[in-house]
């Protein structure tokens, strides 16, 4: 569903959610690095692409944005502090499945759910049927934001990842009022 697009800059009461610049790349790589442990924690896919080429990851960040296949946001507070991640990617006609990490010194401080929150209304505004949410179970914070942006649970499955080891992933969906 490439004809939705999701505006490039949307602002909040306390964050500013953009498209990824080549200029990011430095606070990026410092939020990533000291973050690593606690992204990683139930993230394991996000943990290896940060610990990837991090400039590689904004550059397809920024050409993905463009092309309309995926959503991915920088989270900045007004003074420019990089504060975090938020986006999206087509699961279904019309579905985005969101996702959302923040660096381990604005944990706890509500940036995720205002950025999940922001995220959503302007994409449904756009034309998106439905977010789906994926988390770990063990991850409360996730849990919270799940719950706190309005989203309806709806089951925890068994899965498989990659290298053949099973975890298990809650599903949680949001549909427009």
């Amino acid at each position: 569903m490439t004809h939705v697009r999701l505006p490039a800059r949307i602002e909040t009461a306390r964050l500013i959610l953009r498209c990824y610049e080549p200029s990011d790349l430095a606070a990026f790589d410092r939020g990533a690095v000291r973050s690593i442990n606690h992204i990683g924690r139930f993230m394991p896919v996000v943990r290896a692409e940060l610990l990837g080429d991090r400039g590689v990851l904004l550059a397809d960040a920024r050409r993905s944005f463009e092309a309309g296949e995926r959503f991915e946001y920088g989270l900045f507070l007004p003074d420019g502090s990089f504060v975090g991640n938020c986006g999206g990617h087509w699961v279904g006609e019309g579905e985005l499945n969101i996702g959302y990490w923040v660096i381990v010194e604005h944990i706890r401080k509500g940036y995720a759910s205002e950025a999940v929150r922001a995220l959503t209304t302007e994409g449904f505004r756009a034309g998106v049927q439905r977010f789906v949410l994926n988390c770990d179970p063990r991850n409360t914070a996730s849990i919270g934001v799940a719950r706190s942006t309005g989203f309806t649970y709806l089951t925890t499955d068994e899965r498989v990842n990659p290298e053949g080891v099973p975890y298990k992933e809650m599903t949680w969906e949001l549909r427009p009022l």
